[in-house]
């Protein structure tokens, strides 16, 4: 469910975009979300902020994920819900404490192994930069970028959206997809939805 400002947020922009024949379908799929967008690149200065690659920052008594063969799984980000907290117009994320996420194998692209932590805040205390270990499920290595993040309106994509409700004889997909970066506020730093 979108806010009251969301929602007129939405109506404008389809006003101006000429989209009103997918007015009452964008209307009852769009959601609230969180764009994350590299910032710069991760010199862990700091522990516990916000990260998409690189290194997490763990206390010494969590265990690194592994995957269903005893690999350890390869660091994808870390979330310092804090930092998030103005942004989740929805309220769907706790205020506090932060989201560790790991993956096993992405081949297929389907069923992907994959390990989310949860630490509290007290947790977070004796956080410290991990590297690594040598091996991980993906072979390569991801620069480590600090993220910023920002509301967004997020409707569907093109894996989900309902074709017949967006295009008509005057919109194409092309059109729709315009109309999806003007309510995202596409950045080509993007990284991570939510």
């Amino acid at each position: 469910m979108l806010s009251e400002n969301n929602e007129n947020k939405l109506k404008q922009i389809i006003h101006e975009q000429q989209f009103g024949h997918g007015l009452d379908y964008l209307m009852e799929t769009v959601r609230q979300g969180i764009r994350l967008s590299k910032s710069r690149v991760e010199d862990y200065k700091a522990a516990g902020c916000s990260r998409i690659g690189g290194d997490p920052d763990l206390p010494a008594d969590v265990e690194w994920p592994v995957d269903s063969k005893g690999t350890p799984m390869t660091f994808l980000a870390q979330l310092r819900l804090r930092e998030l907290m103005d942004y989740d117009e929805a309220s769907r994320l706790p205020a506090n404490g932060a989201l560790y996420f790991f993956i096993g194998i992405d081949e297929p692209a389907y069923d992907i192994e994959h390990k989310v932590l949860y630490l509290q805040e007290e947790q977070l205390q004796a956080a410290q930069r991990r590297h690594a270990p040598e091996v991980t499920a993906l072979e390569d290595a991801f620069t480590g970028y600090q993220v910023s993040a920002r509301s967004t309106l997020e409707p569907p994509n093109y894996g989900y959206v309902d074709y017949e409700q967006v295009e008509d004889d005057e919109h194409d997909y092309e059109h729709y997809e315009e109309l999806c970066f003007e309510l995202t506020g596409y950045s080509s730093n993007d990284l991570a939805m939510m």
